[in-house]
């Protein structure tokens, strides 16, 4: 085959090639290839910056959806045709790709008619969504489907025959009941390879001396080269850290506040008799002594239900927290003064009953609290106080009789004051979920919909608050309500979400799709020292079932490290860029909502090794013959007040230092280049547990 081809225009000379170039096909590309190779280069480019192509390829995709409905209808469920629910979710799945395809292919060419390509593949995502957890019930989280090969999923995968510790320890005494102790011994005669645990933490990569044993790195991370002017970055990422905690109840959200380096984190929370109880804690960062936990203030709050939704005030010092009758205002300080309060202080109550939704406070002191197809609006610096000793009625006393608490006597009474003023929303039918501000663009949120209340709206979208609640940019691909928003200032052209189904996703502001998506619970972008995005940008995402967090290299796409969280689940984060550091609500799955621990027994704690100590080669050998993988483990001698669950993801070898949580937790991760080691205290567990806290 000639290196280069020629071929003449026809006869109506609508097309001419005068050469291509062929030398990057294979040597046995055949004719047809050769066509479609062609057809790729030079004819498909001329179509896609055509928008009545898109209308045609959309109405075709339609027809594919429109049949894939019918056949799987309910009716036809109802004749038994319905039985493969793998294979019907798949076929689902492909088309909504294409869908992807498309809007790929018509942002990359800039057509003229991409907002409504957006938009209506918008409303098919939705309605696609929708039928996968309506009646036709698919699955509980829906895969991927917005992805493409430049955005590929990330996964942070075990090596093939590797198990979490955690998991190993809970099966391999399921071989040895049915079929005898010598079960893997004879598994091992007969050839059977075994499950492996991951190496011991001694075993692994320790960038610096500093980098805190909490942390685990993988074996090939990123080059990274520090110098003078990137200590931050460096310190994150080498998980150079102090580690430190405060005990917490059950958490629900955190937030850290914006502008002036967020000097006030609040956390939001349930606890009490069964979590019926809703807790204001906050913290001041600033006010925190090196390697301690800033000091906490909390609170039980007045609201008759567990409240949903918290935002920070940092100019005037407020924490707002409501549920879906009311809103609360808290101050940790009086304005323009450096005291701070020792308890959060009452001072307002609002009558949000039909804004039940999250919210915010704009500039001009002007609280907003999103409902059904409108926002409400409290003017801060009118608005009617609890009055000096926090303690004034606000509007008409309510009734306490219709609540879930068991303390009645301890909800405060304000029917609270009425919005001032009302935005509407451009579509009166959505239900914000969740928005977070944009960090650059006053009163622009980034906002998803509550699927529930919207009618089965997934979309995220934005909204300017500042101009009638006007919808603006469409991001497409989330297969279920998204719970959390990631934004920096350092790059506002970039942002992040989690979502119900399980996935995080990075999306650059300019473009539909995202960026890169993750499987995790919730997410939070770190930039450390404000490089651009393709020079340093970290990702930390957290889990519930692995019980860590990961840090990702997002210009690599490649997991850097996790950190350990005490074996417990990441609910939710924030990072602090002011003090580089990372925070992380979490979960213990070991404890009941009476307060009483389940399921921990001896840990087995291995014998401290210092990471340069050489084993013998007799030992090296050993480990790696031995079935489990963790080598000639050696152990300290059993302490009844040190215990590990029994179900931890993790075994007690996986991190170099032995900790668990045994509480709900909020951590601080302070990376810092002279970071000195400092970690939590042990948790209070114990093998036989059974004093509980309520």
């Amino acid at each position: 085959m000639q290196a280069r081809r020629r071929l003449q225009s026809s006869a109506c000379g609508a097309l001419t090639i005068t050469s291509i170039d062929t030398h990057s096909l294979p040597a046995n590309t055949s004719s047809s290839s050769l066509v479609l190779w062609i057809l790729k280069i030079l004819i498909y480019p001329a179509m896609s910056a055509d928008p009545s192509y898109y209308e045609n390829e959309l109405e075709l995709l339609k027809a594919r959806l429109g049949a894939f409905f019918i056949a799987n209808n309910e009716e036809q469920r109802k004749k038994e045709q319905y039985k493969d629910e793998d294979d019907n979710l798949n076929k689902l799945i492909e088309i909504l790709v294409d869908y992807s395809s498309l809007v790929r292919q018509a942002d990359e060419s800039r057509v003229s008619n991409l907002h409504d390509i957006v938009s209506k593949v918008d409303d098919v995502f939705n309605k696609a969504v929708g039928f996968v957890y309506g009646d036709a019930d698919m699955c509980d989280m829906m895969p991927s489907f917005a992805h493409g090969d430049s955005e590929a999923l990330l996964e942070d995968k075990l090596p093939p025959g590797v198990f979490a510790g955690g998991l190993i320890d809970s099966f391999m005494p399921l071989p040895e009941r049915i079929l005898g102790p010598n079960a893997k011994l004879d598994a091992l005669a007969r050839g059977v390879s075994m499950p492996k645990r991951p190496s011991s933490w001694t075993k692994t990569v320790h960038p610096h001396p500093n980098t805190t044993p909490c942390s685990r790195f993988r074996d090939d991370i990123p080059t990274w080269n520090s110098n003078a002017s990137n200590n931050n970055a460096t310190a994150v990422y080498e998980a150079r850290c102090d580690m430190s905690s405060d005990d917490i109840s059950s958490p629900i959200s955190v937030v850290l506040s914006s502008g002036h380096g967020g000097t006030c984190l609040a956390v939001l929370s349930a606890g009490g008799y069964k979590n019926r109880t809703s807790y204001l804690s906050y913290y001041l960062p600033r006010e925190a002594s090196v390697g301690d936990f800033p000091d906490g203030h909390n609170l039980a709050i007045g609201l008759s239900e567990v409240a949903g939704f918290i935002t920070v005030d940092q100019e005037r010092k407020l924490v707002f927290v409501g549920d879906s009758e009311r809103t609360k205002s808290y101050a940790w300080g009086p304005v323009g003064e450096a005291d701070i309060f020792d308890d959060p202080f009452p001072t307002h109550t609002f009558d949000s009953d039909k804004y039940g939704g999250p919210m915010l406070v704009l500039p001009g002191g002007r609280f907003i609290r999103a409902g059904k197809g409108r926002a409400g609006i409290w003017d801060l610096d009118s608005a009617p106080t609890h009055g000096p000793k926090g303690r004034k009625i606000i509007g008409k006393k309510i009734s306490t009789e219709d609540t879930w608490r068991d303390d009645p006597e301890n909800i405060e009474r304000s029917g609270g004051s009425s919005a001032t003023s009302t935005i509407p929303f451009e579509d009166t039918n959505l239900v914000p979920n969740v928005w977070q501000l944009h960090p650059t663009l006053t009163g622009t949120v980034y906002c998803s919909a509550d699927s529930r209340a919207s009618s089965g709206n997934y979309s995220c979208i934005t909204v300017d608050l500042e101009h009638g609640g006007k919808a603006g940019s469409r991001y497409l691909g989330h297969g279920g309500t998204i719970l959390n928003f990631s934004t920096t200032t350092q790059d506002p052209s970039y942002f992040s979400t989690s979502c119900t189904d399980g996935l995080a996703r990075l999306y650059d502001v300019r473009h539909p799709l995202p960026r890169q998506s993750s499987a995790c619970t919730s997410a939070v972008i770190a930039h450390p020292d404000g490089y651009p995005f393709n020079v340093c940008i970290i990702i930390f995402t957290g889990y519930d079932r692995t019980e860590h967090i990961i840090a990702w290299d997002v210009r690599a796409r490649v997991p850097i490290y996790d950190l350990s969280t005490g074996n417990n689940e990441v609910t939710c984060m924030e990072w602090n860029a002011s003090e580089n550091s990372l925070y992380a609500a979490t979960t213990c799955n070991y404890i009941d909502r009476l307060g009483y621990h389940h399921g921990y027994r001896l840990a087995r704690v291995p014998r401290r090794r210092n990471p340069d100590e050489k084993q013998s080669k007799d030992s090296e050998e050993e480990g790696e013959d031995d079935d489990t993988g963790s080598g000639s483990e050696e152990y300290e001698e059993s302490d009844e007040e040190t215990c590990w669950p029994e179900e931890a993801y993790h075994s007690e070898n996986y991190y170099g230092e032995v900790f668990d949580a045994g509480d709900h937790r909020i951590y601080r991760y302070q990376f810092k280049t002279d970071a000195s080691g400092i970690l939590p205290p042990y948790g209070q567990a114990t093998a036989n547990s059974d004093d509980g806290m309520w």
